[in-house]
């Protein structure tokens, strides 16, 4: 997706990536950053681990991308502490 770079710092400008994290159930206080988008989903990175964000659908354009989030997310979370 073209727009992905904006998408993402325009979520790191928002401080959406906290509320993202909580949404994979990673711990919202770590320093999570939006680190990459693509059509299946949200990665997040923080000093702590990683954290991936899945879509129920295929997102290829921001309007998608949008829709998803709102939708809610299937959630994979990798390297979180234990």
């Amino acid at each position: 997706m073209a727009a992905a770079p904006a998408l993402v710092a325009d979520l790191n400008a928002q401080g959406a990536a906290a509320g993202l994290a909580r949404a994979a159930g990673a711990d919202p206080a770590a320093r999570w950053r939006v680190s990459t988008i693509d059509p299946e989903g949200i990665n997040l990175s923080a000093p702590q681990g990683l954290a991936r964000l899945w879509f129920a659908n295929r997102a290829t354009n921001p309007q998608e991308f949008a829709a998803e989030v709102a939708a809610g997310l299937t959630v994979s979370v990798q390297g979180a502490p234990a």
